[in-house]
């Protein structure tokens, strides 16, 4: 019980991490867009769509950092190395309570299964980075199987284990590191910019808010989910009782 616990709070703080460096990557890929990041939004005060850089315009063309950057990643020193972080947090953040559960030798296989995915796509996406051959074949099918892998193993752990809500958090989370995690993004970027013919410039910090959000629910819900204190602690002496 205390290192399923123990796994709880290392989900939590990696969710956290994640964000912090998925936020930091995001800033670095969109530096080409600086000074320009909120034309086209409700909060530009001045300018249009002929105010923006040519440089910004074609990292709209790239679209977002993860989980599956262009050569693009390279463009900043530290950028690719941040987005590795970022995925391999998230893969870890499934991983470490999935591998503490009393499963089966099979359904602790398939519920694994999509935090290696993760850690897969985490690999390609630096061979993407290095234009190595094949990467960008093998990568883009596997992040979004990943997904899939995601709602099987979630279902795996709703089946056979007890405390769920924890696990469909970092299940959320691990899914926004497949394919799901952009269009989603997109799909809310689109009404915020109107430079959204590609991925809207910022596009990204949503994720980021997103995995911050999941971190501080399951270290809340850990929290909350404290161990009952041993009987004979909780006896009420026979003199106070009297």
């Amino acid at each position: 019980m205390e290192e399923r616990r123990r796994a709880w709070w290392a989900s939590g703080f990696a969710l956290v991490l994640a964000a912090t460096t998925g936020a930091a990557a995001v800033h670095l890929w969109w530096l080409p867009c600086r000074g320009t990041m909120l034309v086209g939004t409700p909060l530009a005060s001045f300018g249009d769509a002929a105010d923006v850089a040519d440089g910004c315009v074609d990292r709209m063309g790239e679209g977002t950092p993860f989980p599956l950057p262009t050569a693009a990643a390279s463009s900043s020193p530290g950028l690719l190395a941040l987005i590795v972080v970022t995925i391999v947090a998230v893969a870890v953040a499934w991983l470490l309570p999935v591998l503490t559960e009393p499963l089966s030798g099979t359904s602790r296989l398939v519920a694994a299964l999509p935090g290696f995915a993760a850690l897969g796509v985490a690999v390609l996406a630096v061979g993407i980075a290095y234009d190595v051959p094949g990467a960008e074949e093998v990568a883009y099918p596997l992040a979004t199987f990943l997904n899939l892998l995601v709602v099987s193993g979630f279902a795996v752990l709703l089946g056979q284990v007890g405390t769920w809500p924890r696990h469909l958090v970092t299940a959320l989370a691990l899914s926004s590191m497949g394919f799901a995690g952009p269009i989603v993004n997109y799909l809310l970027m689109v009404h915020w910019s109107d430079l959204n013919w590609d991925a809207p410039p910022g596009s990204g910090y949503l994720t980021a808010a997103f995995l911050l959000v999941c971190g501080i629910a399951v270290l809340a819900l850990t929290f909350l989910r404290r161990p009952a204190p041993p009987m004979a602690a909780r006896r009420v002496p026979a003199e106070v009782a009297a």
